[in-house]
């Protein structure tokens, strides 16, 4: 049996073609696939570089200086009168920054009896705000850090809990070094919220809201039967933004001018 040229010039194309197929098929799966672990490798990267930010805004706050420690103290005593329990110190933590914590760039929220949801008391200056690369921790702006400092409630806390060994009822009312201002006690959890706006495709301005009008642990002062809120927290909300963060916590007693690490989380 013979084939004519045109015949076997057919063959041949139909079997290049054939295999050009082939070859192509095999380099888009090897592409997506790797793609994929690209994307893995990626998301455990943004994830490890996260909790390194809020890892190291709780070490800064961990090793604090006695400036910090009075500021705190200052904004937790100013408000202590006539405001609610479980405010939070707001401010946003940059690398470059000559001091972890400025007196002036700062910001409350707080949940005000009264009011129907949380709200800052003290300006925005405080918060991160998403877009605008002054507020980044690191020369990339790829990651911001959120840190929040709550007094705790005292219902919150254990009898006697923070106090040193031999302390008794007589002791906690008496005054500290024959003052008349008896010694008082703040239990701190500090919230440290690292996260990279750029790996999502929700706007700055959603974003921003996130930060500046939710609570870590928001505590509603007109609760009759517990003080646990319903109300969205911050972490809540990056979540529904599809945003990546990651969120450390870390409790710490300050007692007047002395600050003892309590535990952390």
């Amino acid at each position: 049996m013979k084939f004519s040229n045109n015949q076997q010039g057919s063959a041949v194309f139909a079997i290049t073609v054939i295999v050009l197929l082939l070859i192509t098929i095999i380099g888009a799966v090897a592409v997506r696939q790797s793609m994929t672990g690209l994307n893995i490798s990626t998301n455990a990267q943004a994830k490890q570089i996260m909790f390194q930010s809020s890892d190291a805004a709780l070490s800064k706050f961990q090793n604090a200086n006695g400036t910090l420690v009075l500021s705190v103290s200052n904004i937790l005593e100013l408000s202590r009168n006539n405001s609610t329990d479980g405010k939070e110190i707001v401010f946003c933590y940059q690398k470059t920054q000559a001091e972890f914590f400025s007196n002036i760039r700062y910001s409350v929220t707080e949940w005000i009896r009264g009011q129907g949801q949380p709200s800052s008391s003290h300006g925005v200056l405080g918060y991160c705000q998403a877009g605008n690369n002054n507020f980044f921790n690191s020369g990339r702006n790829a990651v911001l850090t959120q840190i929040s400092i709550q007094n705790l409630p005292s219902e919150t806390t254990q009898p006697f809990e923070g106090q040193s060994l031999g302390t008794d009822i007589q002791s906690l009312n008496s005054t500290s070094g024959g003052g008349n201002t008896p010694q008082v006690n703040y239990n701190l959890r500090v919230y440290a919220v690292s996260l990279m706006p750029t790996l999502s495709s929700a706007s700055n301005e959603n974003i921003n809201t996130c930060l500046r009008s939710r609570m870590n642990n928001p505590i509603n002062p007109d609760s009759s039967t517990s003080q646990v809120s319903t109300e969205q927290t911050i972490s809540q909300c990056l979540n529904v933004l599809a945003v990546p963060f990651v969120t450390l916590t870390s409790d710490f007693l300050l007692i007047q001018d002395e600050f003892q690490k309590a535990g952390g989380a």
